[in-house]
């Protein structure tokens, strides 16, 4: 049997003589091939989701401690915040206090120009 021989052993997927196209089972072949890579991509890219799904970015324990920091931070916040309020409303009373007891007087208050005087009583005096 000769090397140059245009007998060929295997089946292809051409037309047996020249000019070889292409007959039609080798394009169902090729869809099938392509068909196949197609479903596989997708389930490579659904089973990749359902396992990062089900296994979490940040363990339970690690979320947890992160959460109770979050917690403890709020908390401090506020308690320096309501520390703070309180220390401005005594600061405040007892400003208010020492202004008082400085503005004490004997005399009685102008009720010409005191528009609230009959709240205090004073309208009786003038009557």
């Amino acid at each position: 049997m000769s090397y140059f021989s245009s007998f060929f052993r295997y089946k292809d997927y051409t037309e047996a003589r020249a000019p070889y196209r292409y007959t039609r089972q080798y394009f169902v072949v090729l869809a099938a091939r392509l068909g196949f890579v197609i479903l596989f991509q997708y389930l490579v890219f659904f089973t990749v989701g359902v396992v990062a799904w089900l296994i979490p970015d940040i363990p339970h324990s690690l979320n947890n401690k992160i959460k109770r920091e979050e917690y403890l931070a709020r908390e401090s916040m506020t308690a320096a915040h309501v520390q703070k309020e309180r220390k401005t409303l005594r600061d405040l009373s007892n400003a208010r206090i020492e202004f008082d007891a400085a503005n004490i007087t004997e005399a009685e208050p102008n009720i010409e120009t005191n528009g609230f005087a009959h709240i205090h009583g004073y309208r009786e005096s003038i009557l």
